[in-house]
């Protein structure tokens, strides 16, 4: 039914009502939470009436590179090929974002450290500017340590320092307290991502020789290193509890991994495309993943046997991706478009915001058509004048 929803194009109310009355149907038969039928049937008839981007927003020019949302708030922090650092609140995607920085030069990554007081922003130079958030965002300071593009910035959990991974083949750490930075580990192939634990013990990074590097942040002694054929690593994201790790490659192989013992526990089949993010939910229910050839994917990590949920609307590369932390929303960014998009993550949030704009029911002859003629016909909005 869900199917059928979709490939209705002329009549807005049967395209809403069908996709409603199959998520209505999942529901009643205890279906997947995150049944991707459902839930692409329920967004596309939520777009048909709100508009093909009612969930995206636009202010960059060219490439959104990387995103980052200030600590238990809806306030999203975007960067690009543009030079600036925006702002915005995904509550509102009507209201006009705030430009917080802009310089000459392109910036790839970016960061907020856990107390949300630092906003830590990595130019194509090498430089890493840090704006206090804390003190109507002023650039506080400019630090200079490596020599090619930073590809990753981590805050650690602890709020006393960060750490940059450059192309340079450097790891830096950099004190939160006087701000001085050391190279902190160097390494004999490029940094493609990094990430710390949870618990800040270990930091882990994804390298362009096929290798994951896993290091103690105490003494900086190697804990693991594992192999990948050769095939570079293009991200890796501990999950938010700590006790797996997701890694993602430049040929779209996606694997999970036990934390502590480092033993493969999943080896996923999504598309053969390079994966450039990764982002877990607040609980660990959902893992999204960002793919070179224009999809995103929302895959249920309670279960990853069960099918993602595929989100196509990008027309290019999907760069980054981050869940919100009210856990409602996934953003999402693309190369060759200013667009920043915010998904609805949901199937029973989608439902209801849909359900306001349904102003009838289904006719017998439609339910014969686009349901069963061999299933009793039943009412599938019961209270059609209170659409709340």
């Amino acid at each position: 039914m869900s199917v059928k929803s979709r490939q209705i194009l002329d009549d807005i109310q049967l395209k809403a009502l069908i996709a409603y009355q199959a998520f209505l149907f999942n529901q009643d038969f205890e279906g997947p939470d995150h049944n991707p039928d459902i839930y692409l049937g329920l967004y596309d008839a939520l777009k048909a009436v709100k508009g093909q981007y009612f969930n995206a927003v636009n202010g960059h020019a060219g490439s959104v590179m990387d995103i980052a949302f200030a600590p238990h708030t809806n306030i999203l922090y975007s960067t690009g090929g543009d030079g600036k650092v925006l702002k915005w609140n995904i509550e509102n995607l009507k209201a006009s974002f705030e430009t917080v920085l802009e310089n000459s030069f392109g910036q790839k990554a970016l960061g907020i450290t856990q107390d949300g007081s630092w906003l830590i922003c990595a130019t194509d130079e090498g430089k890493i500017i840090l704006l206090n958030l804390l003190n109507s965002v002023e650039t506080d300071q400019e630090l200079v340590g490596h020599s090619r593009i930073v590809s990753g910035i981590v805050a650690a959990p602890n709020n006393e320092y960060f750490i940059s991974a450059s192309i340079d083949k450097t790891i830096r750490k950099w004190s939160l307290e006087d701000f001085q930075g050391e190279i902190f580990i160097h390494t004999e192939s490029k940094i493609n991502s990094i990430d710390i634990s949870p618990d800040s013990e270990k930091i882990i990074a994804g390298m362009q020789d096929g290798t994951i590097k896993i290091w103690n942040l105490k003494d900086t002694a190697i804990v693991k290193v594992i192999e990948n054929d050769g095939i570079p690593f293009s991200t890796v994201k501990y999950s938010t509890t700590g006790n797996r790790i997701a890694t993602g490659d430049s040929k779209g192989n996606i694997k999970i991994w036990n934390a502590e013992n480092y033993q493969l526990i999943d080896d996923l089949e999504g598309r053969k495309s390079r994966i450039n993010d990764i982002d877990f939910d607040r609980h660990d229910k959902l893992m999204a993943t960002a793919l070179q050839d224009g999809t995103a994917m929302i895959w249920d990590f309670t279960s990853l046997n069960n099918q993602p949920i595929e989100l196509t609307e990008h027309e290019s590369w999907v760069l980054a991706t981050k869940f919100s932390p009210d856990g409602k929303s996934l953003v999402t960014t693309s190369k060759n478009q200013d667009r920043i998009i915010v998904w609805p993550i949901h199937i029973n949030e989608i439902a209801k915001d849909l359900r306001k704009f349904i102003i009838r029911n289904l006719s017998q002859e439609e339910w014969n058509m686009y349901v069963a003629d061999d299933i009793d016909y039943e009412t599938t909005i019961t209270d059609l004048n209170n659409p709340n």
